[in-house]
């Protein structure tokens, strides 16, 4: 549905001179890692001994090579359902002071990181960011697609709730703008890999202020 995004800004497996021991990291980081532990093999005075560890040494090393042939970085990514028609979209930060440098900081960050390309529109753009005192309400940030065709954003308005931000610093202003900018292109909202790990985190204790690598693979994903 079309509507406004709120911000409230080992297991073990050991044979008689080695053992392999998986690591899979826990499904909210949305890691994976194998590490390969080799131990056991001091005691090793036979040639024969020998040649049969190094057999198995050589097996494990292959195993290890389609293992990590064959991972993937898992990411935890959401997508809003909609996008633009083209990677170039025009933007108007309708704003003053520290509000536009974090802005121009914001757009510059997903154009470095990202397929997208947000370019200066004006008046006629299809993403506009204003700030104002829209007073003691439940957001810092929102952005509403105000116009659609079917899943293809026409246009997207910005506003950031200065009665919030004033106090702010810069680079808190910056991730909500970021993150902001981040629904007008297409992301929803990301809390499962927790305060630091994307910039589409919903609430402002956000410790990033950039896209990170999770925020990037969903653009990509989009475009």
């Amino acid at each position: 549905m079309i509507g406004n995004v709120n911000v409230t800004n080992r297991e073990k497996n050991q044979y008689s001179f080695f053992f392999i021991t998986f690591y899979f990291f826990n499904k909210k980081s949305h890691r994976e890692g194998l590490r390969f532990l080799i131990r056991n093999y001091s005691n090793v005075g036979k040639i024969g001994k020998g040649v049969f560890f190094m057999k198995k040494l050589t097996l494990l090393l292959g195993l290890a090579v389609l293992v990590f042939g064959s991972w993937t970085p898992a990411f935890a990514y959401n997508l809003w359902g909609y996008q633009w028609s083209s990677t170039s979209i025009s933007y108007e930060c309708d704003m003053h002071g520290d509000y536009t440098t974090q802005c121009e900081n914001g757009k510059n960050d997903w154009n470095r990181s990202t397929p997208v390309n947000l370019t200066y529109g004006g008046s006629n753009a299809g993403i506009t960011t204003t700030a104002g005192n829209f007073g003691n309400v439940s957001w810092s940030g929102l952005c509403n697609l105000s116009q659609v065709s079917g899943r293809t954003i026409l246009k997207a308005d910005i506003q950031i709730n200065t009665h919030y931000t004033d106090s702010y610093s810069s680079l808190q202003r910056k991730g909500v703008i970021t993150h902001e900018l981040g629904h007008a292109i297409g992301l929803a909202h990301e809390d499962s890999l927790g305060r630091g790990g994307a910039v589409m985190y919903s609430n402002d204790g956000r410790t990033v202020y950039s896209p990170t690598r999770d925020d990037i693979a969903g653009v990509n994903a989009i475009y």
